[in-house]
């Protein structure tokens, strides 16, 4: 079984239940689409994958991400990217929470890497998210060496609960270049944001407890 594929433009995806794909909930490569208030869990990797331009993911739920039995390391996430083929730009992402309760293996938030292509003008804003493993369990924004930029990441109002009390940064950004980092309430980790490496980012009015 395989999630859905949106190649097209222009659609709205609303409402459904997904769950047993191979790979993520969502493979987003086209562009001014609406992936809006759909359950995500029990996928073979992630929840959803985005690519393209000028799309919206709103409202959507994603829980116990990999399926039951799974026994590999996919490096499990809630969002992730690496801009196949193309750019990812103009890209919003709000009110979805995800409940990531795996405890072993690799488990982030999101990880965003421009392998492909460029990332610019990422908005992340009034999610919730909610990790369940030690460590590095982070929204990960993290260009390497020798890949395409990434500008304008905007990290706005979302709430980070690390439930074990002992998560390490809940945001981190390597090499990217301007956004902005306001308003996010972060719970169970030891800080809200690590930089390596970027320049132009605005922090303020973020609040640990």
């Amino acid at each position: 079984m395989y999630g859905w594929e949106v190649r097209g433009y222009g659609n709205t995806v609303r409402g459904f239940t997904i769950s047993g794909s191979y790979s993520a909930g969502f493979d987003v490569r086209g562009n001014g689409n609406l992936i809006e208030g759909n359950e995500i869990f029990h996928m073979g990797q992630d929840g959803i994958w985005f690519f393209g331009s000028n799309n919206v993911y709103r409202d959507n739920y994603i829980h116990d991400i990999l399926r039951v039995g799974y026994s590999g390391d996919p490096h499990a996430d809630c969002f992730q990217t690496w801009a196949q083929d193309r750019e990812v730009t103009n890209t919003l992402i709000e009110n979805n929470v995800c409940v990531h309760n795996r405890t072993w293996g690799s488990n982030q938030i999101f990880m965003v890497e421009s392998r492909d292509g460029y990332i610019d003008n990422l908005t992340i804003q009034g999610n919730m998210f909610y990790m369940y493993d030690t460590g590095e369990t982070l929204l990960n924004i993290n260009r390497k060496d020798g890949q395409y930029p990434i500008t304008n990441v905007y990290i706005l109002d979302n709430y980070f609960e690390n439930v074990t009390g002992t998560g390490l940064a809940a945001i981190r950004m390597v090499s990217v270049n301007g956004g902005e980092i306001a308003y996010n309430v972060v719970v169970g980790y030891d800080q809200v944001f690590r930089n390596n490496g970027s320049t132009g980012i605005l922090v303020h009015d973020n609040e640990v407890q």
